[in-house]
């Protein structure tokens, strides 16, 4: 079935033919524009459900750092006596509570080091080599550091 309508413009004469199958291309063409907008929104819900999923797992660390973060800082950022002592007390207590029978964490890479360095800057060489020995036991991957800092 074809209906023929027919509009006068000026000069022209357009002949607008509409047939069955212009308007089922039509209503397919609009079906087809909800299902990409409907894709576009399932793919978004999913996007966010990720994002959200993935910020709320947590990664559990190996070693136990205690606050050595906030006392390198505040050592780092006023120098002195007073925060580096701080700091070497921090790095006792991290190494104290990481050696606990019940603690799962292990004494994180490079403090056994660090503590040793602040021990033969106080001149106690003696206390010193034997933190470097620890930390190269622990860490071999460290011993050219580890002997380049107690030299």
């Amino acid at each position: 079935m074809t209906q023929h309508m027919k509009f006068q413009t000026g000069h022209t004469q357009l002949i607008f033919l509409k047939t069955k199958s212009f308007i089922l291309q039509k209503k397919f063409l609009l079906e087809v524009e909800k299902l990409k907008q409907l894709n576009y929104e399932i793919f978004f819900f999913f996007l966010t459900i990720s994002l959200f999923l993935s910020c709320a797992s947590t990664s559990k660390s190996l070693y136990y750092w205690g606050n050595y973060e906030n006392t390198f800082y505040q050592k780092v950022n006023k120098p002195g006596d007073e925060t580096t002592q701080k700091h070497i007390e921090e790095i006792k207590s991290i190494i104290e509570k990481a050696n606990k029978n019940n603690t799962k964490y292990k004494v994180g890479p490079g403090i056994y080091a660090e503590l040793g360095y602040y021990m033969l800057a106080k001149g106690n060489s003696e206390e010193a080599n034997s933190y470097f020995a620890k930390e190269i036991s622990l860490f071999p991957e460290s011993t050219t550091t580890t002997k380049f800092i107690s030299k």
